[in-house]
């Protein structure tokens, strides 16, 4: 409660000395995940203070060696497997819905509003019974992603006056599968979420090699972040800085071989959802400065050279 209590007052000092968060990403920052833990571990206020007002600013962070990559790849082997016995539903309105995949195929340009993705979403909530263990391996992670948001001490505050007890943490499990998989650039509203995590589940140049998560610089420019990554580490960021997974193997499956229901990027996002249903809600928003998915197709279309 007290590394919280910190946390939100350098919250609070960031929004009244800089003003506005930042819309694009400025900076990248490696750092040791657990160095990182210890540091917070300590309270220390020049500390927290330095990395609240980097990420409101638009640092990028990737912490490295955050989890063993065996443990990973066991985890996605789970997730696959109970996957593959559900069927496709849409998510659910009620109070704690069960765990579930849903499937996206939507594009921007059909509907005039929203941002294009495509990609299947795996959805487990931790008031099931956790069925591959996916709170069971990030629940330490939880903990200080909690703790980054300040999540206790907001439900004392006014912040957007939400109903903090509709607050309710889902680990999402995305696949993106070649050829059409990914999400437009975009921004996230800023509401009780401050600061995401993002875990890659499989690795860049082996599992695919084009494509995947990148954040936006501005004026169209992107910092490609996946073939910087080691799977293992993991991604923070700031939801409004500009974020997109750029088009995964539009030449086609970097291994065949694999069945199409496993082929491609996958990663899990560690988010705190609002279950409340709630009018005037604000949304996602594209940065039409950034290539729709089926502009980035017809580019790669256009580019390809045919075989000889």
């Amino acid at each position: 409660h007290k590394t919280e209590e910190v946390f939100e007052n350098c919250w609070d000092d960031a929004v009244r000395e800089i003003g506005e968060p930042a819309s694009y990403a400025v900076d990248l920052k490696k750092i040791d995940y657990n160095e990182f833990i210890e540091k917070i571990n300590t309270n220390s206020n020049n500390f927290i203070k330095d990395f609240v007002f980097s990420f409101y600013s638009g640092t990028v962070y990737i912490f490295t060696d955050a989890f063993q990559q065996e443990v990973l790849m066991e985890f996605r082997e789970k997730v696959f497997e109970w996957s593959e016995k559900q069927e496709f539903s849409d998510l659910s309105t009620e109070d704690n819905p069960p765990d579930l995949i849903t499937t996206r195929d939507w594009h921007f340009e059909d509907h005039g509003f929203g941002y294009s993705s495509t990609y299947d979403m795996i959805h487990f909530f931790r008031w099931n019974d956790d069925p591959v263990g996916a709170y069971e391996l990030f629940n330490k992670t939880y903990d200080l992603l909690h703790a980054i948001n300040a999540v206790n001490t907001q439900k004392i505050s006014t912040h957007g006056g939400f109903n903090f007890d509709k607050i309710a943490d889902r680990i999402e499990i995305n696949r993106y599968p070649p050829m059409k998989g990914g999400i437009a650039f975009h921004s996230d509203p800023i509401d009780f979420t401050r600061f995401a995590f993002t875990v890659n589940l499989t690795q860049f140049g082996v599992d695919y090699k084009s494509g995947g998560f990148g954040v936006g610089l501005g004026g169209g420019r992107i910092l490609q972040i996946d073939p910087l990554l080691e799977m293992g580490s993991m991604v923070g960021f700031l939801p409004k800085i500009c974020h997109g997974v750029e088009i995964i193997d539009p030449h086609g499956p970097t291994d065949p071989r694999l069945p199409e229901s496993i082929a491609g990027r996958w990663y899990a996002g560690l988010v705190m959802v609002n279950t409340e249903n709630r009018k005037n809600r604000e949304v996602t928003t594209p940065d039409l400065a950034y290539p729709t998915l089926r502009e980035q197709i017809n580019v790669f279309k256009h580019n390809k050279k045919p075989l000889t």
